[in-house]
């Protein structure tokens, strides 16, 4: 989907898992690279017109339990593209095996073996890069390393136009066969093998066209989203990403009115979010910053839209027309970044299966021309008319007559509109070039890599937990997230508590349209988990809506941990089949020791907000750390009671929190902790500390015992909490 449609499906789905939702648009009307002109009587789609797979738009109506074909119409082409190429030769390109092979054999008897052999290849890689990984956030390294060996058998090393050599050898054919790079911003001969996979996508779904033009999908989605209660707000653009302590806490307008916000989708150019929507005082890692800036873009794009008082009955659907060169031109746009006249182009002529697209009596196009990105410094005021006068005389002499003559309304678009009105970086058409190391991990991640708030370390240990079990506690995550989401709120104290009450009589009453609190009562009652412990955490919560928050003694310390973050580790613990009283007790100890290091690391964060857990002082700060130590240490041996499958993931978690201790500890005095800001483990450290968890794997089987080391700190708890009530 292009990238507006994209926001849009985001929006659905997020309002399908019960969230409230606010769609957020720059231009008058929704679609971006999707929206439509309507000029004279002729209405041009704006850019994206290849649908490849149905089910995902049919899908986002049926979430609702809508019919998709009540709101659009989508229709399968016969042919998908007519090739057309310097001496005339032509060639349709579509879902008709027998026709292909037939058009195949014409050009190259010895290239129909390889063809099939290469559609075989392409179904390989189909079923692992889309059916198998194509919803997996490659947001670690690990998940790209698990992936290597596979890759490299699918022969991701190799280009798609080399992929293609090596099954076919007719030179017609592999531009034909590798052109499918184009249709992401990048070049066939540098975009890994593994986009070889959209050849076969189209074999599997077909092309289809949307009746009305691929802007009444964004009609039928605009309907959609008024009818499930999505506030879509227009002619607003998003200038700011507000944050606090490193946290989204919601959006600024162009108007200067600001949005709040628990969560935030942006599906703007990438670059253009991290260098222009973010506060200068929102700091990124050297490792980020040197990805960002190694970064290569994809080629700009030319589009020239026209209308024709003559029907051109000749031209297909969709035409992709060859210059005489091939690398050449590519290594030019891609490279060299610079112009020339022997180009490529890809035409539309959606009256070929919709005359309501023009005036009767007409036709309407769009050619879309690869042109260098805005790094090349091309002056698009001068060069802009050239361009289109080049690409009328070059369609007049490959397929369309006097077609100057006949051009009764036109008007085209430069990689200045990309850069200025949909800002993309350097005016690019795709963003990111695909190549392979720009793709998966190499790119930039779904979850922002700068800010906080994502369950960082959560999720890094979650790598190593099955899927399964990995789903089950992240819907413990989302709900005690949410719950303490309440408190965390900027908004004032008499909102928070009732927001909070609200949130609390939903679980109690278990009202299921809250899909996180649906998710929360079948981990209930899979794992026999008692709603004491719920009632603990929510206490806990309960007692940071305050104005002002003091704990006046470690017993008060110990109990607030506990209810805030022992009672995660023990519910964890039962959903990761931990039975063991004693283990169970160990669990608490380690959510106890975490929040014990939040608490060491957040002082500053704190007092901002009236919560005064411990004092400023670093001697305080120290005890603390100190203290979350014990508990650590006598967190340990528990983790052997683990089932061995979960086991290495609450090792890595361990490790990679306490090191957040550590770090604090080398402050040494309290003018070094304030300067150093919020302190968190880097991805490299967290690399290291996953490697020393496989020695304290392998400590684990050595060890036979564990003493209570913190019998006292437990009685201190149970002095108020009947802890052997909730294991």
């Amino acid at each position: 989907m292009p990238w507006t449609q994209l926001k849009i499906a985001a929006a659905l789905r997020l309002k399908a898992k019960g969230h409230n939702v606010k769609l957020i648009e720059k231009h008058p009307d929704l679609g971006g690279r999707a929206r439509v002109f309507k000029k004279n009587g002729f209405i041009y789609d704006a850019g994206p017109t290849v649908i490849t797979a149905p089910y995902l738009i049919n899908e986002l109506f049926e979430l609702f339990n809508k019919d998709p074909k009540n709101y659009i119409e989508l229709t399968p082409l016969k042919i998908w593209y007519q090739f057309i190429f310097e001496d005339k030769t032509k060639f349709n390109y579509s879902g008709d095996e027998i026709e292909m092979k037939d058009q195949i054999e014409k050009l190259s008897k010895e290239d129909v073996n390889g063809y099939e052999k290469l559609v075989n290849f392409t179904k390989k890689i189909f079923d692992k890069g889309f059916l198998e990984l194509a919803d997996v956030p490659f947001d670690k390294p690990f998940v790209m390393m698990q992936q290597l060996p596979a890759l490299l058998k699918l022969k991701s090393y190799k280009s798609v136009y080399s992929l293609v050599s090596s099954y076919i050898k007719n030179e017609k054919l592999r531009r034909m066969l590798s052109m499918h790079p184009l249709l992401v911003g990048g070049n066939p001969f540098t975009t890994t093998s593994i986009y070889g996979l959209i050849l076969y996508l189209e074999k599997k779904w077909g092309i289809h066209y949307s009746v009305g033009g691929t802007g009444n999908i964004i009609k039928g989605f605009e309907k959609l989203m008024n009818e499930v209660g999505i506030e879509i707000i227009k002619n607003s653009e998003v200038t700011e990403i507000i944050s606090k302590n490193n946290k989204i806490s919601g959006v600024k307008l162009n108007n200067e009115n600001e949005i709040g916000a628990d969560n935030v989708v942006c599906n703007a150019d990438p670059p253009a979010f991290y260098e222009k929507m973010l506060s200068k005082s929102n700091e990124s890692s050297m490792l980020f910053n040197w990805k960002k800036n190694r970064m290569e873009y994809s080629m700009g794009l030319f589009v020239y839209y026209f209308g024709t008082k003559k029907i051109y009955e000749n031209v297909e659907h969709h035409t992709i027309k060859f210059g005489n060169k091939y690398k050449e031109h590519l290594d030019d746009i891609f490279d060299k970044k610079k112009l020339n006249n022997d180009i490529s182009y890809y035409l539309h002529r959606p009256t070929a299966t919709d005359k309501t697209m023009a005036p009767e009596g007409n036709d309407c196009f769009y050619v879309l021309v690869p042109v260098p990105n805005n790094q090349s410094k091309i002056n698009w005021e001068t060069e802009g008319e050239k361009m289109k006068n080049l690409v009328i005389e070059k369609m007049e002499k490959d397929l369309m007559p006097d077609l100057k003559n006949n051009i009764v309304q036109d008007f085209y678009l430069t990689p200045d509109y990309f850069e200025k009105e949909l800002n993309t970086k350097f005016g690019s058409g795709f963003s990111i070039q695909p190549k392979f190391t720009q793709s998966a991990y190499f790119r930039f991640h779904n979850k922002s890599e700068i800010y906080d708030g994502f369950a960082k370390s959560f999720n890094w240990a979650g790598f190593f937990l099955p899927k399964k079990t990995y789903e089950k506690c992240s819907a413990l995550y989302d709900f005690c997230r949410e719950a303490d989401n309440i408190a965390d709120d900027a908004k004032k104290i008499e909102i928070k508590k009732d927001n909070f009450i609200k949130f609390r009589n939903n679980f109690i009453n278990k009202n299921y349209d809250d899909p996180v609190i649906k998710n929360m009562w079948d981990l209930i009652n899979e794992f026999s988990i008692s709603t004491k412990i719920v009632d603990d955490l929510f206490e806990g919560i309960n007692s940071d809506i305050k104005e002002n928050v003091k704990l006046n003694s470690k017993k008060e310390l110990l109990i607030y941990s506990y209810r805030v973050a022992g009672t995660v580790g023990l519910m964890m613990a039962k959903i990761l089949n931990v039975h063991k009283k004693q283990s169970l007790k160990s669990a608490i100890d380690l959510g106890i020791a975490m929040q014990l290091t939040n608490i060491s690391r957040d002082v500053m964060e704190d007092k901002k907000n009236n919560r005064f857990y411990i004092n400023e002082s670093f001697e305080d700060i120290k005890n603390t750390i100190k203290l979350s130590e014990k508990f650590y240490e006598n967190s340990f041996y528990s983790i052997k009671e683990i089932p061995l499958s979960f086991r290495f993931s609450i090792l890595v978690a361990r490790r990679v929190y306490r090191k957040i201790g550590y770090k604090i500890l080398n402050k040494q005095n309290i003018e070094n902790y304030k300067k150093s800001g919020k302190i968190y483990v880097s991805n490299i450290e967290k690399i290291i500390e996953t490697f020393l968890s496989i020695f304290d794997l392998i400590k684990l089987s050595l060890i036979s015992k564990n003493d209570d080391n913190i019998n006292h700190d437990h009685n201190l708890i149970n002095e108020e909490i009947n802890l052997n009530e909730r294991i």
